[in-house]
């Protein structure tokens, strides 16, 4: 629906009546969406509605426009391509290509000699924007040293002999599960929880060349610590320059070489303005499968706050280790594409986010039965 914008002078000049108007269409509205629909499925209807809305102001906002969807589409085209994928292929989810672009890197050592794998992993990433002939993005990492203390725990992740915790597991639609799902304590406790590990590995701010290993180590660091306690784990990232984009590529080429199961390679969403990788790995002991999931935004304008909401939300079967869930940021530019500052947009988005899934475990959003539904 086109709409056409106010100028600025005008915006002051709407009347109450207008305004009393405008709320009696939108009750309106919503009294034949439930008559259709029902009410179930409200608390759903009015979350796109809002968001629905918040495009539209952002439209009018002349100063700051959100991204188009060709400006989208093109951005997601260049990370595929800049991730080694061919054009042709940059909408290919889990068809052939899925993997292209990955290096192969091994993960054992040749015998007698010290492992390189995650050193190996950084070099064999590259970074286009880069001179010719030092396009590899891990060409001042020295990892010798922290490879010594943690490639023998990821060898324990990579052949599944990590030890997982072991917590409460309740089978769903039992009475146990029941009083759990609708128990609000448990449910503020959790979303403190999730707040309280959100982290972040971007270290963008500063403008050094040793920065890769702290980068690779914090990520590396993120998913070893997640895998024996946690069934997923969200990761965030912000779309950005050639450097972003090796993060990304280093990640993904890791999760190779480390054995995980991709199940999307580059889910490409252009309503919600972003990019998803996704890999599974199996856990000992009867657990549930472990889940990364990577979701590059393209618009810090236009960062979809319900669907990070939906991350953070309290579920009943996040109480437990090792049914945990955490989420983080792993990459973001200082400055988009038009020069302005990203991340406190990102922050921003982050902070709404943090918001609404706190008032959801307090009972003054959606409680726990809502959350069931989400994943």
């Amino acid at each position: 629906m086109a709409t056409a914008a106010l100028a600025p002078e005008q915006v002051n000049e709407i009347s109450d009546e207008e305004i009393e108007r405008l709320e009696e269409i939108m009750s309106d509205t919503l009294t034949e969406a439930v008559e259709k629909c029902g009410s179930q499925g409200l608390p759903t209807l009015l979350r796109h509605m809002a968001k629905r809305l918040e495009r539209e102001a952002s439209t009018l906002d002349a100063d700051r426009p959100p991204l188009s969807d060709e400006e989208v589409k093109a951005s997601h085209t260049q990370l595929m391509v800049a991730l080694g994928k061919k054009e042709e292929n940059v909408m290919d989810v889990m068809g052939p290509s899925i993997g292209e672009g990955v290096p192969e890197v091994a993960f054992y050592p040749e015998e007698g000699k010290a492992p390189t794998f995650f050193y190996d992993t950084a070099a064999a990433v590259k970074n286009p924007t880069l001179p010719e002939g030092r396009q590899s993005w891990g060409y001042t990492t020295d990892f010798a040293l922290f490879e010594k203390i943690i490639w023998p725990l990821f060898k324990e992740l990579k052949e599944g002999t990590m030890a997982v915790e072991t917590g409460i597991s309740l089978k769903h639609g039992t009475p146990e599960w029941e009083a759990r799902e609708t128990d609000k304590e448990l449910a503020i406790k959790v979303a403190e929880g999730i707040s309280r590990n959100f982290w972040t590995t971007v270290l963008a701010t500063v403008r050094v060349q040793g920065w890769r290993p702290m980068w690779m180590l914090m990520v590396l660091y993120l998913i070893l610590v997640s895998y024996p306690t946690c069934v997923e784990l969200y990761l965030n990232a912000l779309k950005g320059g050639g450097a972003c984009d090796s993060e990304i590529g280093f990640i993904r080429a890791a999760m190779h070489g480390l054995g995980f199961e991709c199940v999307a390679d580059g889910s490409f969403s252009a309503e919600e303005k972003y990019t998803l990788f996704s890999w599974v790995k199996e856990r000992p002991g009867g657990a549930e499968r472990f889940q990364v999931w990577l979701i590059v935004h393209h618009d810090p304008d236009d960062i979809d706050v319900e669907n990070i909401c939906d991350m953070l939300h309290p579920c009943s079967y996040n109480a437990t280790a090792p049914d945990l869930k955490r989420l983080a940021v792993v990459s973001a530019p200082v400055t988009d594409g038009r020069g302005e500052r990203a991340d406190e947009r990102l922050n921003a988005a982050l902070g709404k986010a943090l918001k609404m899934m706190q008032l959801a475990g307090e009972g003054q959003g959606e409680g726990l039965e809502l959350s069931l539904e989400l994943f």
